[in-house]
């Protein structure tokens, strides 16, 4: 899980690449979760 850099908002990662928003700070900007990755996601970080 990821927050917001605001502080407002969070997004959660699947390891298939699948992202998920919550609160209106966190937009949603798209996902990878129909494509197939070549190792499962272990990290993500906020910018």
């Amino acid at each position: 899980m990821n927050l917001h850099p605001n502080g407002h908002g969070y997004w959660e990662f699947a390891s298939d690449g699948g992202v998920f928003t919550f609160d209106p700070g966190a937009k949603f900007q798209g996902s990878t979760g129909n494509f197939t990755l070549v190792a499962p996601m272990v990290s993500s970080s906020a910018t």
